[in-house]
């Protein structure tokens, strides 16, 4: 158990490195530090998550048991379909509505707040697809796997509904660079991702969504309007 404690510290502190460098990233004035960010965050993920394959097996790290009390809890198929057609229609309606003349400028206005972040060029937009998959590969075995496995464990032994609130607050707090009220989001879409983790048995939904969400942004950037975000 100690390697799992000191595996959960290093995600501690890739949080709090990560948040530092994207401090740093929106101070600068270097023309293209983003890629040199991008591999920071990466090269952090993927090590967390191996270590944690390590710790739990490959196996039991992407896949969960429940009891059959707690299964019962969990909604049937039909209703797990239909929040996943509310979910993947809620990362489509800004993609379509950032083409429209009549645009809402509240998106623009969003990523126009983190455009420090955001890719500005071809090279980086495939930079940030690869961003994006690790990030759904990686982000949902380390918070909806392992930080699930860890808390219930000792020392800390909490039940199933604890260790998902504090795993989703700790991935909140791991997205406050965005602001305080959408690193909320951020954590009630935590809560969503468990739901399909602990629903289906595995990790590969809460993926696959994670990484088209974030890999939405490159149809959300309004390239044309804004002069922040122009062409490769």
């Amino acid at each position: 158990m100690k390697s799992a404690h000191l595996l959960a510290a290093f995600v501690a502190l890739l949080l709090v490195t990560d948040q530092l460098a994207l401090g740093r990233l929106k101070k600068t004035a270097e023309p293209r530090p983003r890629t040199r960010v991008y591999t920071q965050i990466m090269a952090g993920l993927w090590l967390a998550t191996a270590w944690a394959a390590g710790i739990m097996g490959p196996r039991a790290l992407c896949r969960v048991s429940l009891t059959s009390g707690v299964a019962k809890m969990l909604p049937p198929s039909p209703i797990l379909a239909i929040f996943v057609l509310i979910s993947v229609c809620a990362m489509a309606l800004p993609a379509l509505l950032v083409r429209i003349p009549a645009r809402p400028q509240g998106i623009a206005q969003a990523l126009g707040k983190l455009s420090y972040l955001l890719p500005q060029n071809q090279r980086e937009r495939l930079w940030w697809v690869m961003l994006s998959l690790t990030a759904g590969i990686c982000e949902e075995c380390i918070f909806r796997s392992f930080l699930f496995w860890y808390l219930q464990g000792a020392p800390w032994r909490f039940g199933i509904a604890t260790a998902i609130g504090v795993a989703c607050a700790v991935f909140a707090l791991g997205h406050l660079y965005q602001g305080s009220l959408p690193a909320l989001g951020t954590g009630v879409l935590a809560v969503l991702f468990f739901l399909f983790f602990l629903a289906t048995g595995n990790l590969l939904l809460p993926i696959a969504i994670h990484a088209l969400t974030d890999m939405r942004v490159l149809l959300l950037i309004p390239r044309s309007a804004h002069p922040e975000f122009p062409e490769a």
